[in-house]
């Protein structure tokens, strides 16, 4: 007995010497400890339309090691610069209006309001053209996980009413576009979104792979699983926020772009036929503007991020080809990120610094000016 308690307690030292060793080499990799990746998640609301919205009157703060932010929305859960504000629908006279639709990286997650990507580019287009001071007004329609289709339902009811001149859709990391982007989530009682598929034991699994043993043995499994094929084919990365399917040689007859050809030519005709103009905006993820991601990308699906980059620029101009204005952001991005010493990617959190808004919003605006 004292011999088995002996052995017992050893190996059970053991363990926590390897959980001790393992967190903190997550933590020197990630730059955060393992028990602490997950965001605190904003509050939501089911839609009937969309599937989910921003809570309306919201006001929130949204805090990690990396950012501290305050959230508020006005009564129809657009986001607004602080509690009380409206966004009226009805569009002053001599002015012109921005609407952003978009996931997290349109609604500014992990920034202030003053520091997203809409405010950024109403101040970028001031500065470059002098004439358009205080004619510019913005709608942030921008909601963390929607999709592109759900979207366009939100607009086709709600968005219409504001009359924007300009409507900016930003789709990052894939121009592909499908249901399962919105669809795999839904709003709990409390108001989080959660897995549509979050059964009791994939909220175990969650929880345990907060211990560092755990987390890199279910690391080990899934890299295990899958093939050697499938890794040098680039799978489906996991962590992206969104779906990001196997990467392929860009085939314009191929189900999947005709697809998504398909939706932006429908978004198209929808924002033409209130009288406004559309650009469709897309840029990658951190690990194409900051090579020295990749490492931590890798675990996660990410095995051939130059044809992940041909695919996207090679969509972009076949978007531009069939009359849909699409501006691709991954160079100018990428000399940013170069010639800065700020990150434009949060290190931990997959989005944009105060830096990557300014530096999109300052691209787009050039491009805006020059008349693309």
């Amino acid at each position: 007995m004292r011999r088995s308690l002996f052995v017992a307690g050893y190996l059970l030292f053991c363990l926590l010497l390897l959980e001790v060793a393992l967190q903190f080499h997550y933590r020197v990799v990630a730059g955060e400890w393992l028990v602490r990746r997950t965001a605190l998640p904003l509050f939501f609301a089911p839609d009937e339309d969309t599937g989910f919205r921003l809570r309306p009157n919201l006001a929130l703060s949204h805090r990690t090691v990396e950012f501290a932010t305050e959230i508020y929305t006005d009564s129809a859960g657009l986001r607004v610069g602080a509690a009380g504000d409206e966004i009226p629908v009805t569009k002053p006279d001599g002015v012109r209006r921005m609407m952003l639709l978009g996931p997290s990286f349109a609604f500014g997650w992990g920034v202030d309001f003053e520091d997203t990507f809409l405010e950024r580019l109403r101040e970028h287009r001031e500065r470059i053209d002098p004439t358009l001071r205080g004619r510019l007004d913005n709608v942030n329609a921008g909601v963390p996980a929607l999709g592109p289709i759900q979207q366009l339902a939100w607009f086709r009811r709600d968005g219409i009413r504001y009359a924007p001149d300009l409507v900016i859709q930003i789709v990052y990391g894939s121009l592909e576009v499908s249901e399962e982007y919105s669809e795999g989530y839904r709003v709990d009682g409390r108001g989080y979104l959660v897995p549509r598929d979050s059964s009791e034991g994939r909220r175990w699994l969650g929880a345990l792979k907060r211990s560092a043993i755990v987390f890199q043995g279910w690391r080990l499994f899934t890299r295990w699983r899958a093939s050697d094929s499938d890794r040098r084919a680039g799978g489906e990365i996991a962590g992206a926020g969104r779906p990001l399917p196997a990467v392929s040689p860009f085939d314009p007859a191929s189900d999947r772009v005709r697809r998504a050809l398909a939706f932006y030519e429908e978004l198209q005709r929808t924002v033409h036929g209130t009288g406004a103009e559309l650009l469709i905006l897309t840029f990658p993820l951190s690990y194409v503007v900051h090579p020295e991601d990749l490492p931590r990308w890798s675990h996660l699906g990410v095995s051939d991020p130059e044809s992940r980059r041909a695919f996207e620029t090679a969509f972009a101009a076949h978007l531009n080809r069939s009359g849909i204005l699409c501006l691709d952001l991954s160079d100018t991005l990428i000399r940013a990120a170069q010639a800065s010493e700020e990150r434009l990617y949060y290190f931990v959190d997959i989005h944009w610094t105060p830096a990557g808004h300014d530096a999109a919003a300052r691209a787009v605006a050039e491009a805006l000016h020059e008349g693309i």
